[in-house]
């Protein structure tokens, strides 16, 4: 099982049990995702709206920004950033 609480866009809650995130992994990938939910579910568990998005580009930033105008989304596309961005908060 997992330490934190895991969220997966098949299902927007947060999911620590190990084998409902296996199963959701499989759904993942031939389902809708619910992102605009997961969001906000993470924005209400998480009590914060800060996101980093790991990737080559910032299509999710501006997803998120559509979502919410108070979202601040950090995007990085090499495990150098995100090391750095970790040991800053």
């Amino acid at each position: 099982n997992a330490k934190i609480p895991i969220f997966q866009n098949i299902d927007p809650n947060p999911i620590k049990d190990s084998s409902k995130i296996k199963e959701n992994l499989i759904l993942q990938l031939e389902n809708p995702v619910q992102w605009n939910q997961t969001i906000h579910n993470m924005m209400k568990y998480l009590n914060s709206q800060k996101f980093i998005e790991c990737g080559p580009n910032n299509v999710l930033a501006g997803i998120n920004r559509r979502i919410s105008k108070n979202i601040e989304t950090i995007n990085t596309n090499s495990i150098e950033k995100l090391n750095q961005l970790c040991q800053s908060n």
